[in-house]
């Protein structure tokens, strides 16, 4: 048989080890189908009795949990809470009710991340850099070159606006 499960135990854990203790009482009462009054009464009573308590305290821990309550004060017969020591600096050596946990969410990356190296030496620290000064930069010819061969893109030919000095400059009266 089982013993009895300790604070931090799932409640799937605790509902399979139910189902192996009613298979181990299935297999007690196959072998002591010929003769039922020397079955083990007492061994029968203790493992109903034992789930009994575990599915009810996991139960009442889920439900707890569900409805983002805490339990304040414990029953008097919760013998592992009263044996139990308090740890040195005061922290609990169990929480009191089970932490809710989110399924990971997928990484969504952009197109451009995934062509980006992920290590992070001089040379690569440095050549990012120089991509990022590229990519801002469109407008040299030495820089579309390089988009062009990269990325397949191939950027428009842009002409500087001329400056106001420029302009004023040029116009006589």
């Amino acid at each position: 048989m089982a013993g009895v499960a300790g604070p931090g135990v799932e409640l799937g854990s605790v509902l399979v080890q139910v189902q192996e203790d009613l298979q181990h009482l299935k297999k007690q009462l196959r072998d002591f189908s010929h003769d039922w009054e020397t079955a083990d009464a007492e061994s029968l009573e203790s493992v109903v009795e034992k789930t009994e308590n575990r599915l009810r305290e996991h139960a009442e821990k889920y439900l707890n949990a569900v409805n983002r309550s805490v339990l304040t004060i414990f029953p008097a017969d919760d013998v592992e809470r009263s044996s139990r020591q308090i740890s040195r600096w005061g922290i609990p050596l169990e929480p009191s009710q089970k932490e809710i946990t989110f399924p990971k969410m997928p990484v969504i990356t952009s197109p451009g991340a995934a062509a980006l190296p992920r290590a992070s030496s001089l040379g690569s620290k440095h050549k990012l850099s120089m991509m990022m000064k590229i990519l801002c930069d469109p407008r040299h010819i030495y820089h579309r070159s390089i988009v062009n061969q990269n990325y397949g893109v191939s950027l428009p030919l842009v002409n500087r606006r001329k400056t106001a000095c420029s302009l004023s400059s040029g116009i006589r009266d």
